[in-house]
């Protein structure tokens, strides 16, 4: 085992709750001649970086080892990995190609008989080990290889296997393209889909849906967005799959519900005016990235305000709408006149512009106003050309 590898102490997890706070870099500096310490610095920093996303871990295991810093800033959530769990069955047997911190494995395992949980990092794969068995599960079995060449080697078929590419290249690149990405599973897709009855890649949430789905169209994948209320997280493509394309957006201790939508081109655009008292549905992330805009106006029975605003309306509350959901305070048309007397209505407001002249950060910047709990300004095209601009206030409703 690497020496920097081993399982905290007690006497470890008194010092990093002590310097829980510590700024890392100067903890270093103070330090840089112990290398102990330096490690436990590294627990600190990993710790502060990824505590909230494997809340459930720390909690269960309060000496949860993390074999780099860089495995927390990229590790998945609790919530992801619960809902990525959710696509294989009970006693199925698992490969996990790109274990890393092993979040994943471990939520897999909570469904499946067996977990292989393959990482080409040996301190990933020493620190699975290690927290597999502070938290009592049995059946991940942690492997320090090259999930390719195992299994091309191996030539072992599972139930189903999970991956999650990496999504940055040397010096820290971004990489956007799935082919770009390693493990190179475009390149060894054939061979991959022989060893499993079902394929799970977590992808890039920046990668284009219908790209995606050409680049892998011999396999029919279904592709859904999954995200947060706030962000769309990822794209989860299940092969060979139905071509189906859906969203759905994680919240922690809730059921989430997969939406899944038609073919866009089924469903033409209807529209109408913003008015007072009307609801106004803001779409989750994850639905905005599926590009489902017409669909969504079709299924929910929702007008939308604008070609490109991807904001809708209804008279009546639509519940279930996956997004969030305000009441039309009032509208107005937009002048530099207009935009004053609003702001100096209100006081403070949330600005959001869409398909409009001006950022945000912009239309603050020129009219002076501060962010509000209550009150929100959206400056929007609408689909007769108007600039207008429309006070909102929470309608305590999420939908997702």
């Amino acid at each position: 085992m690497d020496s920097s590898i081993r399982p905290l102490t007690e006497v470890d997890l008194q010092w990093i709750e002590a310097h829980r706070h510590a700024n890392p870099a100067m903890a270093r500096l103070k330090h840089h001649l112990d290398p102990d310490k330096l490690w436990l610095v590294d627990q600190i920093e990993a710790r502060q970086k990824g505590a909230k996303k494997v809340a459930e871990e720390l909690k269960k295991a309060p000496m949860f080892l993390f074999p780099t810093v860089l495995s927390a800033e990229q590790c998945t959530t609790d919530s992801l990995a619960r809902y990525h769990a959710g696509y294989i069955n009970e006693g199925d047997t698992v490969l996990d190609m790109t274990a890393g911190l092993g979040i994943d494995a471990i939520h897999l395992s909570n469904r499946a008989k067996q977990v292989i949980a393959v990482d080409i990092d040996l301190r990933c794969s020493e620190a699975l080990k290690i927290n597999s068995d502070s938290l009592s599960l049995d059946n991940i079995t942690p492997i320090n290889a090259d999930s390719v060449e195992l299994l091309k080697t191996a030539r072992t078929k599972y139930d189903a296997i999970f991956v999650d590419p990496a999504r940055r290249g040397d010096g820290g690149k971004r990489l956007y393209a799935l082919k770009e990405c390693q493990p190179d599973i475009v390149g060894n897709i054939e061979m991959i889909i022989s060893r499993c009855n079902k394929l799970i890649i977590k992808a890039s949430p920046m990668l284009d849906v219908t790209a995606v789905a050409a680049e892998l169209q011999e396999f029919t994948p279904d592709i859904i967005a999954v995200g947060t209320a706030d962000e769309c997280k990822e794209l989860l493509l299940i092969l060979p799959g139905n071509n189906h394309r859906g969203a759905a957006t994680v919240e922690d201790e809730k059921n989430t519900e997969t939406i899944y939508f038609d073919d866009e081109r089924l469903h033409e655009a209807k529209y109408a005016t913003p008015a007072k008292g009307v609801f106004l549905y803001e779409p989750s992330p994850a639905v905005v990235k599926m590009g489902v805009f017409n669909g969504l106006s079709a299924r929910y029975d929702v007008y939308k305000i604008g070609r490109n605003t991807h904001l809708y309306l209804s008279e009546e509350l639509k519940e279930g709408f996956p997004g969030k959901v305000f009441r039309i305070v009032e509208t107005v048309e937009f002048s530099k006149k207009t935009a004053r007397e609003i702001v100096e209505r209100y006081g403070s407001l949330s600005v959001t512009t869409r398909d409009f002249p001006m950022t945000a950060t912009e239309f603050k910047g020129r009219f002076k106003t501060g962010e509000s709990d209550r009150h929100r300004l959206w400056a929007v095209r609408t689909y007769e050309a108007k600039l207008i601009l429309i006070v909102t206030e929470s309608a305590n409703f999420n939908f997702y």
